[in-house]
């Protein structure tokens, strides 16, 4: 046997196990008897009104989030037309 069948052996049995073990862990996964998930506590109630607001100020409103959007959408059309005012002088 020669270094390149010794190197091909090693890899087909490193990748053997390693599919192996993918599959398996996906088969256990898929029917449910994977790794338990931690349960999940429930959050600590805000006992202090400044933290209860401080949380409040943290949440983005609906209008604030359409501002956002507009300002991102307007960004974008503005490179659109410099990047087509580029691409036509070029021409």
């Amino acid at each position: 046997m020669n270094l390149n069948q010794l190197v091909n052996m090693v890899l087909r049995i490193l990748m053997r196990k390693a599919i192996s073990s993918g599959v398996n862990a996906g088969i256990r996964a898929a029917s449910g008897k994977g790794r338990k998930q931690p349960s999940r506590q429930p959050a600590p109630q805000i006992a202090d009104a400044a933290a209860a607001e401080a949380t409040e100020t943290l949440e983005e409103t609906a209008e604030e989030r359409a501002e956002r959007l507009a300002a991102r959408r307007a960004v974008r059309e503005k490179r659109r037309a410099r990047r087509s005012a580029r691409e036509s002088g070029e021409s």
